[in-house]
């Protein structure tokens, strides 16, 4: 419990399989910032952030490899 207070997450890109484009990390980061106020302010926000730029194609047959990847480890 205190490592969720206390530290920051690990970089997403360093702990996961799935190739995960840098701008969507810092906004993912910046949702679990420790600080409300680094957070982005409301779901609107953050739907504009992720709609500003294209990720790659995610079908549910890639969700649900990366979720059988992650339960693995």
């Amino acid at each position: 419990m205190v490592k969720h207070v206390t530290e920051e997450p690990p970089s997403l890109r360093s702990v996961s399989e799935v190739d995960i484009p840098e701008h969507l990390e810092r906004i993912i980061l910046r949702c679990l910032s420790k600080t409300p106020d680094d957070r982005p302010p409301s779901a609107l926000e953050l739907e504009r952030e992720l709609s500003s730029f294209d990720l790659p194609h995610w079908t549910q047959e890639d969700a649900e490899e990366c979720w059988r990847k992650q339960k693995l480890d």
